[in-house]
């Protein structure tokens, strides 16, 4: 069950047309000892806390350094600007601090620089847009000059994945002058310094020569990195073929396949965090008689859809099917649950016996990968479930879920914020709230347990019998974990993430 996808033109009028239009951009590269990068989304605010998006995480990790460092590759938790930690009880942490670390300007890291960013961060005051980040911290008090102490609002056992990821370390008085002013004079601790932020066009980094040793990151190899702000993927492959630009990132599939064996540029297929799914909506609520508030119509719609084939012919690198409501390298995921192969014919067994021999008509409401989301809608068609297709933003189906409107499907993603524990996912819709489709209180109660204890065989257990129960039942329809596909010059080795979070000060020339 095949569906067309977008074509793009074939490199070779793409050169001629493109070409020109970066000719003007300086050539760089190794010779130059300049990684040109594409970015496809501006980066409006180089301070994470105030970007949500991929790019502005890439940037972060250039720029700035967290008390923890989660290393991708070996999926492990590591020192980074704190050397120790310690749970004083389920509500207090405390951090030994790494001595010798200097920020860019030169001034020295230190337990107030922390206090001061956790305690802005945390303030309602200061509306940091990334709330999902910071809304479990209370504050943070100074103990010694090394010293800091972190003070939860509730159990949050996923606290360090957050404290080795997206919370970084600005210096005492960062924000003091406004976010904008910080915004045009970023400091961080990071192996590479902001020296220019020209918003909406670029942002140039250097090494950081006096990058601490000892960071989980390593040292800093390439010595300048440019993000050049490109949204057109076809100026980006132009410029990576004639020198201009030398590595960027998700690129489309299609894009990828006519790219295979060119000599001046490589690709490369990488893992990510993020999940594909369908959402069902078994409650109800909207509509007392829906056919998905039935097991055996749930289990037909898993039945029918042939996940193998849409990994293989349509999302393609090295993505994986779903079988599970999280991510496998996430801590408390486990693929041990029910799966549902391919079954057309038992498909429509199932929905025979549910009632609905003849079918039903029903609406699907995607936003993004509209390609994939038409074959699963052919699939369904296949067994008789005529789904509607409603393509639009995200934040038209979920406000339409939230405000109890008819949703019964929902072809929805997942990025976790590149985070390897299931609190960064499956709890967020299936804990009784807004975008809770299912109202299990079981299912909740032990998504509460997962998320309230420190002990990580506790949580495994709590969270294992959640994931069990939620595939059991039928209540989602995983489908596939995405891959990222990327392109760069044969000059450089930068090897792909498994998080899907790129790590561009990992880069070297060959």
């Amino acid at each position: 069950m095949m569906m067309k996808r977008k074509r793009f033109l074939p490199l070779v009028l793409l050169i001629t047309f493109m070409v020109i239009l970066i000719s003007s951009q300086v050539m760089a590269g190794k010779k130059d000892d300049t990684l040109n990068v594409a970015l496809m989304k501006e980066v409006t605010h180089v301070d994470k806390y105030f970007n949500t998006t991929r790019e502005g995480m890439i940037t972060q990790r250039l720029a700035w350094d967290s008390l923890l460092y989660f290393d991708s590759f070996e999926n492990k938790i590591k020192p980074a600007l704190a050397t120790s930690y310690n749970w004083v009880d389920g509500l207090t942490l405390d951090f030994t601090l790494r001595q010798g670390v200097q920020f860019h300007d030169g001034s020295s890291f230190e337990a107030e620089d922390v206090a001061y960013t956790f305690n802005y961060i945390a303030d309602p005051e200061n509306k940091v847009p990334s709330k999902r980040f910071t809304k479990w911290i209370k504050n943070a008090e100074v103990l010694s000059p090394y010293k800091v102490r972190m003070h939860l609002k509730k159990p949050w056992p996923s606290a360090l994945q957050y404290l080795a990821g997206p919370l970084h370390i600005n210096p005492k008085g960062a924000w003091d002058r406004g976010v904008d002013y910080q915004n045009r004079h970023p400091i961080g601790t990071g192996p590479y310094k902001i020296v220019n932020n020209a918003l909406g066009e670029k942002i140039v980094l250097e090494k950081n020569e006096h990058y601490y040793k000892d960071s989980p990151k390593g040292q800093p190899s390439i010595g300048k990195i440019v993000l050049n702000i490109v949204p057109d993927f076809n100026t980006q492959i132009a410029g990576l073929m004639n020198g201009s630009l030398d590595w960027t990132f998700n690129v489309p599939t299609d894009m990828i396949d006519s790219l295979q064996g060119n000599s001046k540029i490589q690709t490369m297929s990488g893992d990510s965090m993020r999940v594909a799914f369908l959402m069902m909506d078994s409650t109800g609520r909207a509509n007392p008689d829906s056919p998905l508030n039935k097991l055996k119509v749930r289990r037909a719609v898993a039945h029918a859809i042939d996940r193998e084939a849409i990994v293989k012919f349509l999302v393609k690198g090295s993505s994986k099917v779903a079988h599970s409501a999280c991510n496998p390298v996430q801590l408390g995921c486990t693929e041990d649950v029910r799966r549902y192969p391919y079954d057309p014919k038992k498909a429509k067994q199932l929905l025979t016996e549910a009632g609905y021999s003849d079918g039903f008509k029903t609406k699907m409401y995607a936003y993004r990968d509209f390609g994939i989301t038409e074959a699963v809608v052919a699939y369904l068609d296949a067994v008789g479930i005529k789904a509607q297709l409603f393509k639009g933003k995200s934040s038209v189906a979920r406000s339409a879920w939230r405000k109890g409107e008819d949703v019964p499907f929902a072809h929805w993603t997942w990025g976790s914020s590149s985070l390897a524990d299931i609190s960064a996912f499956t709890p967020n819709f299936f804990n009784l709230g807004q975008d809770d489709l299912v109202h299990d209180e079981e299912i909740a109660a032990w998504m509460a347990a997962g998320d309230s204890s420190t002990d990580p065989a506790v949580r495994t257990k709590s969270y294992n019998k959640a994931i069990k129960k939620i595939a059991e039942k039928s209540y989602w329809v995983p489908l596939y974990v995405y891959s990222l596909n990327y392109v760069m010059s044969n000059d450089l080795d930068s090897p792909a993430s498994p998080d899907g979070l790129p790590r561009l000060f990992n880069g070297r020339w060959k």
